[in-house]
């Protein structure tokens, strides 16, 4: 007896393949968006030899340069006693270094003002080898489980993201040639008294400490607390660099400037044509 088409519909439907549903992804899936948006990392991938041993380099490199800055600035430096009685001597001594370096450019002497010059730009450049340092930093004993749950993808010039946003501000400020200076003696939350140019200052200042507080959070984040102790030195030493430079001349302003797009054009560039050999960070 022929079965009628209602029976046939009702018929249940006891084979093992189901429909593709787009709102419950499979894990590989899950894993795959979740890496490309840099929010979770599932497992971290086995470094190669040369991965090692050029991240070894790099920290050797940052621990000897940290090492030696410290050295000077700590123990070597000795700022006038009048700037230590007014200032206190860790504001002398870093008012002194730009006055020395303010003097070498203003002396004319081309030797002396390329070895300073080259001397603070190495100084800034030097935080360019910290996603390089990571790749060892992050798998320590301690680290791991760190950077296991809160690490994530950061290229080269969110290292920077503190002097970035002061290059920002003095671009803006000379281009516009203002006196955007706020009196701290008569400082007011609320801006009293204050013209539209010392709030934009003041909210340059709010920036500025909002990125110092995400970098910390990103060295912790992708360094570990044991990584930590190179890294946070290197964001500071290399943040505090790029701001000396920006303090000279709006030359050295608007060249910082075209060296922060060239770094994120040049990063850009290499993550398109050559995606599995460029490694920053956790890659």
């Amino acid at each position: 007896m022929k079965r009628s088409a209602r029976a046939v519909r009702d018929k249940p439907d006891i084979s093992f393949s189901t429909p593709r549903d787009n709102r419950f992804p499979t894990p590989q899936e899950y894993e795959e968006a979740m890496s490309k948006r840099g929010h979770f990392w599932v497992d971290k991938p086995r470094l190669s030899v040369g991965q090692i041993i050029f991240s070894v380099i790099c920290i050797l490199g940052i621990g000897a340069v940290l090492y030696f800055s410290g050295r000077y600035f700590f123990f070597e430096l000795v700022p006038d006693e009048a700037l230590t009685e007014q200032y206190g001597t860790f504001l002398a001594k870093l008012i002194h270094m730009y006055n020395d370096l303010t003097a070498a450019l203003e002396s004319g002497d081309q030797e002396i003002i390329v070895r300073y010059i080259g001397i603070w730009t190495g100084l800034a450049m030097i935080g360019l080898f910290a996603g390089s340092a990571d790749l060892l930093l992050s798998r320590c004993l301690f680290d791991n489980p760190i950077t296991y749950r809160f690490g994530f993808r950061a290229n080269p010039t969110l290292r920077y993201l503190p002097s970035a946003a002061a290059t920002v501000y003095m671009l803006f400020r000379f281009i516009g040639g203002l006196n955007f200076t706020v009196d701290f003696s008569n400082f007011s939350i609320k801006g009293e008294g204050y013209t539209w140019e010392m709030w934009v200052t003041q909210g340059f200042y709010l920036v500025v400490f909002l990125s110092c507080v995400f970098m910390t959070y990103e060295t912790f984040a992708n360094s570990g607390p044991i990584g930590m102790i190179l890294r946070l030195p290197l964001t500071v030493l290399s943040n505090s660099a790029v701001v000396m430079l920006l303090l000279l001349s709006p030359v050295c302003v608007i060249v910082i400037t075209v060296m922060f797009v060239l770094i994120k054009a040049i990063g850009i560039i290499l993550s398109i044509t050559l995606p599995d050999t460029v490694r920053y960070y956790r890659e």
